[in-house]
């Protein structure tokens, strides 16, 4: 509502105020609309400059109630309510706010901004590493590649001004000396509300303490604060949500994540589809994906997508020395098991499952789908062996399924959640040639290798050689069956023959991929994003995740030519006729056979003999215990996961079918 739809009170309505136990500093100071009804406004006390819409429209309760909208027992200060708003039972005040149509705010006890605030932007994040030096500025249009950029990338000063130039706009353009209440918010039944701006239609019930925060989210996808929640200097994205006691202090909830049941954070970042439950964080930097639920388990210092935490999972940042000055990194896909245990520094490799307690400090992102265990004192590496766990191949079905932000317009944060990619067979590659090495200087018929510290029997070397390598294939070829048009006349597959895996590098090299936070690019579009930063070509955030996207749009057709360089060192030679690429897919109908044959052997596992001692409690023969356990829908036919692989083997089949139908092999 414009200033100048509004118009001072009559003396006849100052009256029927007052008649309705309404007080007034100075009445002269209450403005309204023109068709305002002083029936609406009961119990209501006015302190500096009031602005009252009109109060027409109902607000729906539950059991089909209807509440009227207006003012009612309420004490206000310098605010301007907005039509169709409720506010009622405020046990102290609502001072400095401009409060949007449609919007209810009820039982509160204080709500008020002291300016100027930035309400929560600004704020710097001691993500990483804990004792500071990694700081990111929080703000509602951080995403995590930008994120990512700002604590990674310190040693280059021209990269870090930039980000810092950007962050501060965005912290300018927030600060005000008044807060805002958008449009269809709901505050009801909080305690103390303080500097916090809350966007079109979010919400929040029954929250104790809000403190120099923002919900930014959207009518569509509302920021939320649920019950006893706790919050100070922190910004929630669209669909994010704080619930059921959850507290937390310099945090960033991203884009249809959630932080509930008690769980405690400080001074974390969680971007997109992130899931923290029951247990505490420090220092956490959340890629997507990220997914802790149980109690008694600690993230510190660490950064991670695709995550999930099991049970009493530690970490640990700190020596006892200088302090927390240590942090590490989980590669996207990484689990950790119940009662595991990490010592900071160290770097997981993607796809690894750590189990036990691990004291070394580890650098296996060349040897990727990794068991980790620690046992007896010892830490024991079997390199691939996550490669054919059927947990791993249901985490690639899931992970687009539960990406809630479908329903929105231009998500901020890029998340590519495919786990055979390109970026994974660079890592193959690299654990191929690791295990080579280590085979080749400890000795061909060692029984055990060690690497870092760690043993790797000889037995798990060899079968993490094969499996990287049917992986390798079976990822190549799914790149070949998707291109054809490869054997055209003129067109080459590659860009020259290479001498097996040595000569990898040389084709692969000038396609390096890194993962910016759940972002898989080229390292050398990232190095193009980073030059343009330094020179002023992307001047704000917007520009930054602009530039993301686009990059995201070109990695495809970089992604197809990566794979045909490591098509060419696979096979050593182009594919120039129609028996090579058979022969090709061939190896590739091979290679899923094998890998896709040992998870569905995995997945059956689980409905092994032994799998049914708890099932038929009472049963007295072993048919109705085999009943009870399949009338409790433990079946394999009951997981999508098993009905996803056999399609996409029986896919691979029919395909290599078609291509020998069409070439006439």
């Amino acid at each position: 509502m414009t200033p100048y739809d509004y118009r001072p009170l009559s003396a006849d309505e100052v009256l029927r105020l007052e008649q309705n136990r309404c007080t007034a500093d100075d009445w002269s100071r209450v403005l309204v609309a023109r068709g305002f009804s002083t029936d609406t406004v009961v119990d209501a006390h006015f302190h500096g400059d009031i602005r009252l819409g009109l109060f027409r429209a109902p607000h729906a309760g539950p059991c089909g109630m209807q509440r009227p909208s207006g003012v009612y027992r309420a004490t206000l200060c310098n605010v301007a309510v907005g039509d169709d708003c409720r506010i009622a039972d405020i046990t102290d005040f609502i001072g400095n706010y401009d409060i949007g149509r449609g919007s209810r705010v009820e039982h509160v006890e204080q709500l008020y901004t002291e300016g100027p605030t930035a309400f929560g932007c600004g704020t710097r994040v001691a993500v990483l590493k804990e004792d500071g030096g990694r700081e990111v500025v929080l703000h509602d249009e951080l995403t995590a590649q930008a994120a990512y950029l700002q604590c990674c990338y310190r040693h280059d000063a021209e990269v870090q001004a930039a980000l810092e130039r950007m962050a501060a706009e965005v912290v300018r353009r927030r600060t005000a000396g008044r807060g805002t209440i958008g449009m269809n918010v709901q505050i009801t039944h909080c305690g103390r509300i303080r500097n916090v701006r809350f966007s079109d239609g979010s919400c929040a019930d029954g929250a104790q303490v809000l403190d120099e925060g923002t919900l930014a989210g959207s009518l569509r996808a509302p920021a939320c604060v649920g019950r006893g929640v706790w919050a100070k200097e922190f910004v929630l994205l669209r669909g994010a949500r704080l619930d059921s006691g959850a507290q937390v202090s310099r945090c960033l909830v991203g884009e249809c994540s959630t932080v509930a049941h008690g769980f405690r954070a400080s001074d974390c970042l969680f971007f997109s589809n992130c899931q923290l439950e029951n247990g505490e964080a420090c220092a956490f930097f959340g890629g997507p994906f990220t997914v802790s639920h149980h109690k008694s388990t600690l993230l510190i210092g660490g950064m991670a997508s695709f995550f999930n935490a099991g049970s009493a999972t530690n970490q640990s940042n700190h020596a006892y020395k200088l302090g927390p000055v240590h942090y590490g990194i989980l590669e996207r896909g990484c689990r950790t098991g119940s009662n595991s245990y990490l010592l900071w520094p160290a770097r997981i490799g993607m796809f690894s499952t750590v189990i036990g307690e691990i004291k070394l400090h580890l650098d296996t992102r060349n040897l990727p789908f990794s068991y980790i265990i620690g046992e007896g004192g010892q830490c024991f590496l079997a390199p691939g062996a996550t490669l054919r766990s059927i947990g791993t191949w249901r985490d690639a079905e899931k992970w687009p399924l539960r990406d809630g932000r479908k329903e929105l317009d231009c998500p901020r944060d890029v998340v590519d959640a495919e786990v055979f990619s390109v970026h994974t067979a660079a890592r193959l590659v690299a654990g191929i040639h690791t295990l080579e090495e280590i085979r080749t200087s400890q000795g061909l018929d060692s029984p055990a290798y060690t690497f870092q510290g760690a043993t790797i029997r000889r037995s798990s070397l060899e079968h993490g050689l094969q499996l990287y390598g049917c992986a390798l294939r079976y990822i190549v070829g799914r790149y070949l069956s998707s291109d054809e048009q490869i054997l055209q006349p003129g067109r080459s597959a590659s860009p020259g023959p290479s001498a097996g895996w040595s000569g990898f590098g040389r084709l692969f090299g000038q396609f390096y991929w890194v993962d910016v936070a759940g972002m898989l690019m080229t390292e050398a579009a990232l190095e193009d994003i980073l030059s343009r930063l330094r020179c002023g070509a992307v001047p704000d955030v917007q520009s930054l995740s602009e530039a993301f996207r686009t990059a995201s749009g070109q990695a495809p057709a970089l992604a197809r030519l990566s794979l045909s360089s490591m098509q060419s060192a696979l096979t050593g030679e182009r594919i120039q006729s129609p028996q090579e690429y058979l022969k090709a897919m061939e190896a590739w109908r091979a290679s899923a056979e094998a890998l896709i044959g040992a998870v569905l052997a995995d997945g059956e596992k689980e409905f092994a003999p032994a799998m049914k001692v708890s099932s038929g409690v009472d049963c007295r023969n072993s048919e109705d215990l085999e009943k009870d356990f399949a009338a409790s829908g433990a079946c394999p036919e009951n997981y999508p996961v098993f009905r996803t692989l056999r399609e996409r083997l029986e896919a691979v089949r029919r395909k290599v079918s078609a291509c020998q139908n069409r070439w006439g092999c």
